[in-house]
C-alpha cells in the first residue's frame, strides 16, 4: 500500500494491516539453516523462466521448520484459518518470489506518501518484524500507528479484527470526512 500511495499523491488515506515494510528485515529474520534451500529455489525457478518452462515452485505457508514463504510458529495454522472449507486454493507460489520478496522494501517510498496512512501492527506478529513498521512509521510524513496485542493473522478474525475495523474505520471516517 505505501508503495501505491507514493505513486499515487490522489489518494486521500491509506491504511496497511499487518504492513509488509522491508524485504530484507524479513530476510533478516530467516534462521540461517534456511538460506541455502531458499537460494536453490529461487535459482532453480529462474533458470526454468529462462528455458520457458513451467514455474518451480516453494509452498507459501508451511509448518516450522519446513521450507516455505511463510514457516514461522503459527504461521500454518493461523493462514489455515483463513482459508474457506472448500477451497481450491494451492500452497504454491514460484521460487523466483522469493527474490521479489527479499527486495522489495515499501519503506524506501515512505518519505513520497502525501495523503496520511494508519499502520496496525501486530505486537506479536511473527511474520513481519515490529522493528521494520515502526521504521517505516518514522519515514511516513503523517503516519499514525495502532498497535493490537495478536500475532500476524488475527487481525484478520475474532476480536482483533474487530479491534482493527473499529480503528480503521475512526481513521478513514476522520481523513474521509473532508473529501
Amino acid at each position: 500500500m505505501i508503495v501505491i500511495a507514493a505513486r499515487h499523491p490522489e489518494l486521500c488515506a491509506v491504511v496497511a494491516q499487518v504492513p509488509f515494510a522491508d524485504g530484507l528485515a524479513l530476510l533478516a529474520s530467516v534462521p540461517l539453516k534456511f538460506m541455502p534451500g531458499l537460494a536453490m529455489v529461487a535459482s532453480r525457478d529462474l533458470f526454468r523462466l529462462i528455458m520457458l518452462r513451467a514455474p518451480f515452485t516453494i509452498p507459501i505457508v508451511g509448518p516450522p521448520d519446513s521450507l516455505a514463504i511463510m514457516n514461522m510458529p503459527g504461521s500454518w495454522e493461523g493462514y489455515q484459518s483463513l482459508l474457506p472449507k472448500e477451497t481450491s486454493w494451492m500452497n504454491a507460489c514460484p521460487g523466483r518470489a522469493i527474490f521479489t520478496t527479499c527486495f522489495y522494501r515499501p519503506t524506501r517510498h515512505a518519505p513520497r506518501v502525501r495523503c496520511p496512512v494508519l499502520l496496525v501492527m501486530a505486537n506479536h506478529d511473527e511474520v513481519i518484524p515490529s522493528w521494520s513498521v515502526q521504521k517505516e512509521l518514522a519515514r511516513l510524513p503523517d503516519g499514525q500507528l495502532v498497535t493490537l496485542n495478536c500475532s500476524h493473522f488475527d487481525p484478520y478474525e475474532g476480536p482483533c479484527f474487530e479491534k482493527a475495523v473499529v480503528a480503521e474505520q475512526s481513521f478513514l471516517t476522520t481523513h474521509l470526512k473532508s473529501k
